[in-house]
Formats: C-alpha cells, sequence, structure tokens
C-alpha cells in the first residue's frame, strides 16, 4: 500500500498526529481531516523533537488564527511529502530549526510556510528542493512580525521569488542557489489535464 491509499482521518473531531520527543518517523500515510484551535496547534501534524516525516500527503486539514496544518518544533525533518489543499498554514516552524526537503506546499488558505518563535527560540529551517506555491494569501514564506527567524532556501520554486518575502527586524533570508520563481505547471491527470 501507499500513501494515497493508507489513510489516517482526524473525522474533523480534533489533530490528526501528535508526535513529541525523540525519534519518531512517520512515513507513507495520508493525514487528512483534522481540524485544530489557538490551542490545538498542527490540526494534521504537530512534530516536536527529532521527528521524522516522509513520505506523507496531509490535505484538507483545517485550524485558525495561523496555528497551521503542519506545526514543527525542535528538530524535525519533513521531506517527500504533499502538504496541499488546507485550510490555514501549510506548514509553521514553531522555534524549529527544521530541514524541509523534497516538499511541494501548495493551495493552502494561508501562508505555505511562516515562521515563528517559542519562547526565546527562533525558527531557522532549511528548505531544499521544494516547491511553495499557489497559496492563497499570496505569502508563500511569512516571517512573524516579532523578528528574530531565518530560512535558508536553495534549489526551491518559490511563487514570486525573494522579492515576495517580506522580513522584519533581525529576520534572515538566505536566498541560496537554484532557486527559480516560475509557473510549476501542475497537472491534474485523474482529470485529464
Amino acid at each position: 500500500e501507499g500513501r494515497e491509499t493508507t489513510i489516517i482521518d482526524g473525522n474533523n473531531i480534533g489533530r490528526v498526529v501528535n508526535m513529541v520527543g525523540s525519534e519518531s518517523i512517520l512515513s507513507n500515510f495520508t493525514i487528512q481531516n483534522g481540524t485544530g484551535s489557538e490551542t490545538v496547534p498542527g490540526s494534521g501534524i504537530y512534530a516536536s523533537g527529532s521527528a521524522i516525516l516522509d513520505n506523507l500527503i496531509i490535505k484538507n486539514n483545517s485550524n485558525t488564527l495561523g496555528n497551521g496544518s503542519v506545526m514543527l518544533e525542535g528538530s524535525t525533518i519533513l521531506k517527500n511529502s504533499l502538504i496541499i489543499n488546507n485550510n490555514d498554514v501549510g506548514v509553521v516552524c514553531n522555534g524549529a530549526v527544521s530541514t524541509i526537503s523534497n516538499v511541494t506546499i501548495s493551495n493552502n488558505s494561508l501562508a505555505g510556510i511562516e515562521l515563528k518563535s517559542l519562547g526565546s527560540n527562533n525558527s531557522h529551517p532549511i528548505l531544499v528542493n521544494s516547491i511553495v506555491y499557489a497559496n492563497a494569501d499570496n505569502n508563500n514564506i511569512q516571517f512573524n512580525s516579532g523578528g528574530g527567524n531565518a530560512i535558508d532556501i536553495s534549489y526551491s520554486l518559490i511563487q514570486e521569488g525573494q522579492d515576495s518575502i517580506t522580513t522584519y527586524t533581525n529576520d534572515t533570508l538566505n536566498w541560496g542557489t537554484g532557486n527559480i520563481d516560475v509557473d510549476p505547471l501542475f497537472a491534474d491527470t485523474a482529470s485529464g489535464d
């Protein structure tokens, strides 16, 4: 079975997956229909510590106040995944030093990625070989206004490129090599596209 057919469904009654602590691994699932709130961040997945999220489809989750469909804290790794069609921010890095690689973040109702501080811990994720495109508020990567966060981006497709990302006092945008800002021309083969 693959991630398309192995589904963990939250049935719109709460967060779908909660991963706290050491080196937990979640791989080869669809995570869908989770709900969150101000006190329940990460409606699809909340992951902290050294969690690894691999080969997932995270879709159709809802949250409020920018608390994200995926909430990453600590040194989590998110790779080879789709974060699509969620009703909130796709991925929130909350004081996280995460690695996000080979991930498509698209068609979410708020930002694709939002960087927040957790107490005195600022976020500083690495984004590589990924697509962040067509998120509804046109803030594909958003820094929280508190300042002090950073992101390293390389070999990725970011809609409207470097100029579309607003930084605040003490924020750092490390725009590496190999980034582009062209339309990825997503296809829907199931519908004949």
